[in-house]
Parts: C-alpha cells; sequence; structure tokens
C-alpha cells in the first residue's frame, strides 16, 4: 500500500532533479494545503517512506506554484491557471489510482475530470479572445483618430514640440533639430574635440 501511495504522489507531482530548501519545501506544502488537501496526505506519506521521491515532488510544486503566482496581479488570468493545475493535479491521481485498482468508477472520475478541464480549457480561451478583440477595437480606434485628422495630428504633436525645443536652445545645448535646410546641425568645433 505504500508504495501505491508513492508511485500516486510521484505520478501526481511529476518528477523533478533537485531537492527544495526548507523554505521552498514549506511554501509548496502550504500552496497544497490551501488549492490540493488530498495531495497533503499522499505527500506526508511519501516524506517518511521515500524521501528523494518526496523532495522531486516539493520542486515540482514549488515550481508550479511560482508559475502560478506569477499571475497574482491578473485575478482572471491567475484563477484560471489556479484551476487548471487542480484539476491536472487531481487527473494524475486518478490516473494512478486507476492504474493501482482500475475501475469503471475509477475510469468514470479520470473521464468526468478530462471533461471539466476541457471545458475550462474551453473557457480560457474564449476570455482571451474576448480580451484581444477589446485590444483591437482600441488600436482600430486609435488608427482611425489618426487617419481621419492627420494634419491635425501632426500640428498637434509639432505644437507640444515647440517648448522643448525653446528649453533645449535656451541651455545652449546643441540642438537635435534639422537645420533649416534638412539637414542634420554639426557639434561646434568646442564640441567636436575630445
Amino acid at each position: 500500500m505504500r508504495w501505491i501511495s508513492a508511485v500516486a504522489v510521484m505520478v501526481v507531482v511529476g518528477v523533478a532533479l533537485a531537492g527544495p530548501a526548507v523554505d521552498r519545501e514549506e511554501a509548496a506544502l502550504a500552496f497544497v494545503s490551501e488549492h490540493h488537501p488530498e495531495l497533503e496526505t499522499l505527500l506526508a506519506r511519501l516524506r517518511t517512506d521515500a524521501p528523494d521521491e518526496f523532495a522531486a515532488a516539493i520542486t515540482d510544486l514549488e515550481k508550479a506554484r511560482e508559475r502560478i503566482e506569477k499571475f497574482r496581479d491578473r485575478p482572471e488570468r491567475y484563477q484560471a491557471m489556479l484551476a487548471e493545475w487542480k484539476l491536472s493535479s487531481r487527473i494524475r491521481l486518478a490516473l494512478a489510482k486507476l492504474a493501482t485498482s482500475p475501475s469503471a468508477e475509477a475510469e468514470s472520475e479520470l473521464r468526468q475530470l478530462v471533461c471539466q478541464r476541457q471545458e475550462l480549457r474551453l473557457a480560457t480561451l474564449r476570455a482571451e479572445r474576448d480580451r484581444l478583440v477589446a485590444r483591437l477595437d482600441i488600436v482600430s480606434a486609435q488608427i482611425n483618430a489618426y487617419e481621419s485628422d492627420r494634419e491635425g495630428a501632426l500640428e498637434k504633436e509639432f505644437t507640444a514640440l515647440k517648448p522643448k525645443q525653446k528649453a533645449v536652445t535656451k541651455g545652449n545645448r546643441p540642438s537635435p533639430m534639422l537645420k533649416p535646410d534638412g539637414k542634420p546641425q554639426q557639434p561646434s568645433s568646442s564640441e567636436a574635440k575630445p
């Protein structure tokens, strides 16, 4: 029975190469405790029965936690990634259970979890499409504004630059602007010398 738990945890979290630091372990365990409590029991067994596999599982959990946490400031994306991680983790756990104790009930549970993950992915893609359409609308409006009044936009931007040109000239710094004939200004002889 112990090896079944070890195999289940390894399947759920995957295999990693290096052991984590204590604080990383605590963060990973807190993450599991909050978001996937059924995995917590298996990790506790694995900690005592197979320390190397436990370390690998913690490393993978910490990587998943860090990847998801990067999106904390984007709540919709964060929730979607967290939900997908939970479903994927539950799928791997169900797959391990099915491999160790095949049954119609275990297969039905696995199928239901895969269906939920597909629905979540579809919802995520739709939300991304809606976000992109909204962004495209904004860009299209900006393009239309420029195209509808090119001369006005040019005059507005040019007028805004005039005070900057005066400030540069008052400071006796070389102006980055062009001479009236359109050629770049040449540095004065005192500026050209090192």
